[in-house]
């Protein structure tokens, strides 16, 4: 048996990168460039997704769940249900200097590039699933002085 995911990794491997496949769920740690910068690491959970069909939320509702359950977490990701959607949330967290910091978390759900028959048969249309928008997600960081600066846009 083949894995595509796994031969990707091998092949981006293979031409310089250091690529590891991660699980059904799991996290993404981004370590400062400079040991002892004074930069703290940023935190992504990830997991491929649950549920679906949520018609009027979207999914939005299970980023609370999400922030409750992952605190540490700076980006939240999610898949399965070909939603696609951004959304910041402000949180504060005392650090271990005991000061109060506040921090974004961005909370993303990551699209697809599928779209869901031609809403006239099929399973899509038999479950009424709102045809979703279609495209992904690019996030780029940077190191600036003490902290991480994250821009997130849309690829379409």
């Amino acid at each position: 048996m083949v894995s595509p995911i796994d031969r990707v990794a091998q092949i981006l491997n293979a031409a310089g990168g250091h690529v590891e496949v991660g699980g059904y769920a799991g996290w993404l740690v981004v370590q400062p460039h400079r040991n002892g910068s004074g930069r703290r690491r940023f935190n992504v959970h990830y997991h491929h997704g649950y549920g679906g069909g949520a018609k009027r939320s979207k999914g939005i509702l299970g980023a609370d769940i999400d922030q409750k359950d992952f605190p540490d977490a700076d980006f939240i990701l999610r898949g399965h249900d070909h939603q696609k959607w951004h959304l910041p949330v402000t949180i504060d967290r005392i650090s271990q200097t005991y000061r109060v910091e506040q921090r974004t978390v961005h909370h993303l759900r990551l699209g697809s590039y599928k779209k869901l028959g031609d809403r006239y048969a099929g399973w899509a249309t038999e479950k009424n699933f709102a045809t979703p928008r279609l495209g992904g997600w690019w996030a780029r960081v940077q190191e600036r002085q003490d902290e991480y600066v994250w821009e997130v846009r849309e690829a379409t």
